[in-house]
C-alpha cells in the first residue's frame, strides 16, 4: 500500500496515481456529481464497488448515511484508510449480487478498478436487499460486470424508495452469460426512466430516476 495524493492505493496500481498526483482524492468527480443534483432523498446513500472510497468520500457530505461495499480484500484496506475520518460512512467487506455465496476476485491487469468475480472462494455475497436500508436515495453500481445480479438483489429496496440508480454497464456481464444492456433493461422494466448518459473511459454510464 502507497499514498498518492490523499488516497492509500495498492503498490502496483498503475492506473490511479495519474489521477490522486493531480487531484489528491478525485476520479471522474463530475460524474458522480451528475448523477447527485437529480437526488432528492439524501438520508441514505450506497456506493457498490466502493475501490479506494474516492466517489465515497464525496458522497459521505451529501448523504446522513453511506454503506460503501468494496469486496476485493487489499482495496478494502485501502478504503478504511481512505475513509476513517467519515463517521457516517460504513463499510462493507463483500460483494453485492442476487443471493448470497461466495466468490473469489481475480486483479485486474495494472488497474485495480477492473478486478472481477471469478468463480468461487471466500469473498462473502450479499444482496442489498438482505440489509434492510431505510430511505435509500441513490444506489452507485460498478461492479465490472456482476451489475444485472446486484440489481436484482436490490430489487425490494428499488421499488420501497425508488433511489437515483448510477449504473455502469458496459458488456463485462456477458463473462456471466449475460447479455451487455440487461442491467439497464431490468431497471427499466422496473419502471425507472433514463435521465442521463455520458461517456466514462471507454464506457457508457447511465443514471435512472423516476417520474
Amino acid at each position: 500500500m502507497k499514498q498518492v495524493g490523499k488516497m492509500w492505493i495498492l503498490d502496483d496500481d498503475a492506473f490511479f496515481p495519474m489521477y490522486f498526483s493531480r487531484t489528491g482524492d478525485q476520479f471522474e468527480l463530475d460524474n458522480l456529481q451528475l448523477a447527485l443534483k437529480h437526488v432528492k432523498n439524501k438520508r441514505c446513500a450506497i456506493d457498490g464497488g466502493a475501490h479506494y472510497g474516492s466517489w465515497t468520500r464525496y458522497m459521505a457530505p451529501v448523504f446522513e448515511k453511506v454503506y460503501a461495499f468494496e469486496p476485493h480484500p487489499a482495496i478494502f484496506e485501502c478504503l478504511v484508510k481512505n475513509t476513517k475520518h467519515l463517521a457516517n460512512v460504513s463499510l462493507v467487506p463483500c460483494a453485492i449480487g442476487e443471493e448470497k455465496a461466495k466468490v473469489s476476485i481475480a486483479d485486474g491487469e495494472d488497474n485495480s478498478g477492473c478486478g472481477y468475480i471469478d468463480g468461487e472462494g471466500d469473498i462473502p455475497v450479499v444482496t442489498i436487499d438482505s440489509y434492510k436500508f431505510e430511505d435509500v436515495g441513490f444506489i452507485k453500481l460498478d461492479v465490472e460486470g456482476y451489475e444485472y445480479f446486484a440489481l436484482k438483489g436490490a430489487k425490494e429496496t428499488i421499488m420501497k424508495y425508488k433511489p437515483i440508480i448510477h449504473l455502469e454497464d458496459k458488456g463485462h456481464s456477458e463473462q456471466y452469460g449475460i447479455e451487455e444492456g440487461a442491467a439497464t433493461a431490468f431497471v427499466k422494466e422496473l419502471g425507472a426512466e433514463l435521465l442521463a448518459t455520458y461517456k466514462r473511459n471507454l464506457s457508457e454510464d447511465y443514471i435512472f430516476g423516476w417520474k
